[in-house]
């Protein structure tokens, strides 16, 4: 509500009667009133330093996204590790880079993180072949 009420304020007092007259005021006229964007900034403030980038947030989302650049890393190096029409599409020519990240993007955590065990440490995924 304190973002319509104050914005209401802000355009009588501006005097603005159209759309261009808006954009081409030359300052923002939809805005918090400043007493609650100063409360506001506490609460980011406060999010950011205990949510979202407490260590303890911090390590899982880093651990991720090691884990995506490992998947995606294989899969580019060795598009048949996705199978079937993934890796049929990779083969017709479709641009292996968007392939790929579709094909992680589509993994749920549980599977991504199955498929990161096998293909981590996988031969075939590191590029070894069978030496017998």
């Amino acid at each position: 509500d304190d973002v319509v009420a104050h914005s209401q304020k802000m355009l009588r007092k501006s005097g603005v009667a159209s759309a261009d007259e808006v954009r081409g005021f030359g300052a923002a006229l939809i805005q918090f009133s400043p007493d609650l964007w100063t409360h506001l900034q506490v609460l980011r403030r406060f999010l950011y330093d205990n949510l979202y980038r407490h260590p303890d947030i911090l390590a899982p989302r880093a651990r991720c996204e090691d884990m995506i650049e490992v998947l995606f890393d294989r899969y580019m190096s060795a598009p048949d590790l996705m199978g079937g029409r993934w890796a049929m599409q990779g083969k017709m020519g479709q641009n292996l880079g968007t392939l790929v990240t579709d094909y992680i993007a589509g993994m749920t955590d549980r599977y991504a993180e199955q498929a990161f065990t096998e293909l981590a440490y996988s031969p075939q995924a590191l590029g070894v072949r069978d030496q017998s």
